[in-house]
């Protein structure tokens, strides 16, 4: 590996304090083993049940964990584009706290951009991809889903909502000013629509998704699907698609 590379994992957090010691020695010790430099960022919007105080008493035990901690509950959508503005590395990896995304996805992410692309999805619902313990309907509903949101904005990719993804600090930098950075979701739309508007490529690699074990998932469906349909109506609406 290029010792030159840097990797920062971003993180957001809200009451995950189940998840966080589990996470961050599944993280690191993985992120040693590619034997190249990276943070890791726990971006924690002030949980009540003391995440952040537990983020710090292991930052001993793993010193390239940074905590960004915001005041208020502010949305997961403008939790990432605070980590991903913060990073250092020349590669930032998005990756949610709850252990349901693989991380042997990582070489994958690495191995495409090195390659060229601009931005790699883990995606759900390539052929080679596995769904575990995941309802059928709530499978099936999110496959409809992207294919809506593909064929509204003309993506060429399958999963464009997924938060698990790996891209250049330069593409972000790059659009980040023309993202309508929200604390929804569909904020992942946006950045997968301004990536591959601005140029770069949008490819997608295969994974693993399994739902969480610990602690409660955060999204609300109907709150959820009706920002993503605003987000998708806005950008079908004031840019040529």
């Amino acid at each position: 590996m290029d010792k030159t590379v840097m990797i920062s994992v971003v993180t957001p957090t809200y009451n995950e304090r189940e998840n966080i010691p589990l996470f961050l020695a599944h993280i690191s010790s993985f992120l040693v083993s590619l034997k190249q430099p990276f943070e890791v960022i726990i971006v924690d919007d002030s949980s009540p049940d003391g995440t952040s105080d537990v983020v710090i008493s292991l930052k001993s035990k793993y010193p390239q964990v940074v905590l960004l901690k915001r005041v208020g509950k502010r949305g997961i959508g403008s939790a990432y584009f605070d980590g991903f503005a913060k990073a250092k590395g020349n590669i930032i990896i998005a990756i949610d706290v709850d252990l349901s995304q693989s991380l042997t996805t990582i070489p994958l992410f690495l191995k495409k951009l090195k390659a060229g692309d601009g931005m790699v999805i883990a995606s759900r619902y390539l052929p080679e991809s596995e769904i575990r313990n995941i309802s059928f309907y709530r499978q099936l509903g999110s496959k409809f889903f992207n294919m809506f949101v593909k064929f509204m904005l003309a993506l060429p990719v399958l999963d464009s909502t997924h938060s698990y993804r790996a891209f250049k600090k330069d593409v972000f930098r790059d659009i980040s000013k023309k993202i309508k950075e929200n604390g929804h979701p569909s904020f992942f739309i946006e950045l997968s629509f301004w990536t591959a508007k601005a140029g770069y490529t949008l490819s997608e690699v295969p994974t693993i998704f399994v739902e969480r074990v610990h602690g409660q998932s955060k999204l609300n469906t109907f709150h959820g699907l009706k920002n993503a349909y605003n987000t998708l109506t806005r950008l079908k609406k004031n840019y040529e698609v």
